[in-house]
């Protein structure tokens, strides 16, 4: 289900950002978005700018249906790996079907895989507002960390909090 982007080629890029323009357009209860800037993000400038790594698109009965991105964040002393995961989208005529779980559950199993013997902790954010997200994540058993209150600054002018989830993997050596 999971097919890692190939971020050197322009013709993921094209894919990849006719999701994000979706994703953007759709996600304007959550946030502000910066069409302008936006806008002008071309696939060569995703390409040359090295903006695809560690982004995996989600496929589902041979169609892309949306996108998610992780990627290992810091090591600590005690040797724990983080991981940062997010942003994470499906597009809408895809949603209710499990589709998200069943992703989220094959990136766990790659970053065991690649880190067998090794302590993990799976951080990502979402907005307060975005139930369907939040009842994933906790479905997953991730935990709620903290919130960061009035972070996002919505189009209608409003600012929302943000929930910080987490999820560890593997046994602390």
């Amino acid at each position: 289900m999971l097919q890692k982007i190939n971020q050197f080629s322009f013709s993921d890029a094209e894919i990849f950002i006719k999701l994000r323009k979706e994703s953007l357009k759709n996600s304007g209860e959550f946030l502000m978005t910066y069409e302008d800037e936006e806008q002008n993000f071309t696939a060569k400038g995703y390409v040359e700018g090295g903006y695809l790594r560690n982004y995996y698109f989600i496929v589902f009965e041979n169609k892309v249906v949306g996108y998610l991105k992780f990627a290992q964040q810091w090591n600590t002393f005690q040797g724990k790996h983080n991981y940062i995961i997010g942003p994470i989208y499906i597009s809408e005529k895809f949603r209710n079907r499990g589709i998200a779980f069943i992703a989220l559950s094959e990136m766990e199993e790659i970053i065991q895989t690649q880190n067998s013997s090794k302590y993990l902790t799976l951080h990502l954010q979402v907005s307060e507002k975005n139930l369907a997200a939040i009842n994933l994540y906790k479905k997953l058993g991730y935990s709620i960390s903290g919130t960061v209150p009035k972070y996002i600054h919505t189009k209608e002018g409003e600012f929302i909090g943000i929930l910080c989830f987490y999820k560890i993997l593997g046994k602390y050596l």
